[in-house]
């Protein structure tokens, strides 16, 4: 299942799923998040993809798809 047809309150709804679900400030294995999470890589990605384009999530160091979640506080000071 993509994130076509879903509104805007449910697509919402994944991204905190996703942040919820995330170790903050450590990373962690895209195929390990998807595991927690119970979902699906088409809907996955997207959200993840908004989430590192909004500055909430960042991508990993090193092989393969990692992410880590970003304090609320680092996110206040890269935006400040």
């Amino acid at each position: 299942m993509s994130v076509e047809g879903l509104n805007k309150e449910q697509i919402t709804q994944l991204e905190r799923e996703l942040i919820n679900k995330l170790p903050m400030d450590v990373t962690i294995g895209n195929v390990m998040l998807l595991t927690r999470l119970r979902r699906d890589d088409q809907q996955y990605s997207p959200i993840r993809n908004k989430l590192i384009d909004s500055g909430r999530l960042e991508k990993g160091r090193g092989r393969g798809r990692r992410v880590k979640g970003i304090s609320s506080a680092s996110v206040q000071e890269t935006s400040a």
